[in-house]
């Protein structure tokens, strides 16, 4: 009897050592989409360039600058650079095949860090800090076991 009761406990342990795992990379990938996201949405505009340069890699960080914007044309402030940047978390993450990986959301912008200080009048200081309480917060609503 006691031999059945360990087998079926070790069944289920497994069982849920399997969910943890898959369950965790899905919250990896929602927590850096809702970041990037976010990131992206609070970083203050002007031509737009800061926006759009938000950039997100798995493995390591990419370096340089981005110069497409969507359409074409910088100076397009709105949703769809925001789109973009989502669009390509989206696709990083869709690469992502466990949580052992690291992911990186970079902006290379030299002046990237003084905007989140709060240099510029259109959006507050704090806004990657910002971001990263979306993420947080997207962790803690989520469950690994169910």
């Amino acid at each position: 009897m006691a031999t059945s009761t360990m087998r079926g406990f070790s069944k289920r342990i497994k069982v849920i050592a399997k969910e943890v795992s898959v369950n965790s990379t899905s919250v990896m990938r929602k927590t850096v989409i809702t970041v990037a996201s976010a990131v992206a949405l609070r970083t203050t505009v002007d031509e737009g360039t800061a926006r759009a340069n938000w950039q997100i890699k798995i493995g390591f960080a990419l370096g340089g600058m981005v110069n497409s914007f969507p359409k074409g044309k910088k100076g397009t402030t709105g949703l769809a650079v925001v789109a973009q940047v989502t669009n390509q978390a989206v696709s990083e993450m869709k690469k992502l095949k466990d949580t052992d990986t690291e992911v990186f959301i970079s902006n290379n912008l030299p002046y990237i860090g003084v905007l989140n200080k709060g240099s510029s009048i259109q959006a507050p200081a704090g806004f990657v800090q910002s971001a990263i309480e979306a993420g947080l917060s997207a962790i803690r609503k989520s469950r690994l076991v169910k």
